[in-house]
């Protein structure tokens, strides 16, 4: 495994806590679901942006 990848990984575990925090936060009614929303938006955005430049940087 090379850097990269590890990563990946690292990244990958950090998203699923951070929203299944955010998916418990909810569920306990500490956020309501219009700031879920934009959280989780944003978060989903960020993920794809990251994911996409090391699969490019991979690919050259």
């Amino acid at each position: 495994m090379d850097g990269k990848t590890k990563f990946v990984l690292v990244f990958s575990v950090i998203w699923m806590v951070l929203a299944a925090g955010l998916f418990a936060a909810v569920l306990m009614k500490q956020l309501d679901k219009e700031t879920f929303k934009i959280v989780f938006a944003v978060g989903f955005v960020v993920f794809s942006i990251i994911t996409s430049i090391l699969t490019w940087s991979r690919k050259t």
